[in-house]
Formats: structure tokens, C-alpha cells, sequence
């Protein structure tokens, strides 16, 4: 017969499995990175870094023209937000870290925005689980 445990001490068991699978996802997911050796493997990636680096130099321009070549593709009609993202974190942590490249951030924020959404989809299914 297992023993009866009180709200809070669930909570706290589910909350460390919950810290415990992120941290284990995000060491299993950064363990491959120092085998790419300065290479990015998807297509998107490679889009997302170079608007960023446009983004960091000045600005994105209205027309991308590495893209649908001769006549490029309107960057109005799409979302930067990811680039633009990418660009505001090198600027920050380059206040805290000057040698960082925009790269690194590029590999290492879809990982932290998992773990940070992941918390947050736990917060948000703890808030409608119990309203009081």
C-alpha cells in the first residue's frame, strides 16, 4: 500500500520530475554540438542566422534577394520575430559576454525556449487545474 502524500509534496515530486526531464532534454539535445563544428544542419536555420546578421548590422531589407532568385522574396509578408529575437539576444549577452558569436545563440535558443515554454505550459495547466 503506498503511503498517502499531501497536495503540496505531489506538487513538489511532479515539479522536480518535470525540472528533472528538462534538464535531461536539453543535456541530451546540446551533447551532439561540439561534433557540428561550425555548421548548422537545417535550411531554416541557416535563413533565421542570416536575417539575424542583417538584423545586428542595420536592418532587414524589404526585399530578400538570396531568396526565389532573380527577383527575391518581401520579407513584409512573412514573421522576423525569431531573427529579430536572435539579434536582441547577441546584443544582450554580449554585454555580459563580448567574444560571443551570433551563432552559438542561434544553436543554443530553440533549447532554452523549449525548457522556458515547458514551464510555462506547466504554470499555465497548474493555474486551470486548480483556479483557486
Amino acid at each position: 500500500m503506498l503511503p498517502r502524500l499531501k497536495s503540496g509534496q505531489i506538487e513538489r515530486r511532479v515539479l522536480g520530475v518535470i525540472l528533472c526531464a528538462i534538464a535531461l532534454s536539453t543535456y541530451l539535445r546540446l551533447l551532439p554540438l561540439r561534433f557540428l563544428d561550425g555548421s548548422v544542419l537545417d535550411l531554416d536555420a541557416i535563413r533565421f542566422l542570416r536575417q539575424a546578421e542583417l538584423i545586428s548590422k542595420g536592418r532587414l531589407p524589404e526585399v530578400d534577394l538570396m531568396r526565389s532568385f532573380p527577383e527575391g522574396h518581401p520579407t513584409d509578408s512573412e514573421l522576423t520575430l525569431f531573427p529579430h529575437l536572435l539579434s536582441l539576444s547577441h546584443r544582450v549577452l554580449r554585454m555580459i559576454r563580448p567574444n560571443i558569436r551570433l551563432y552559438d545563440i542561434a544553436i543554443v535558443y530553440p533549447v532554452v525556449a523549449f525548457a522556458v515554454s515547458i514551464i510555462v505550459l506547466y504554470c499555465l495547466a497548474a493555474s486551470l487545474k486548480d483556479p483557486a
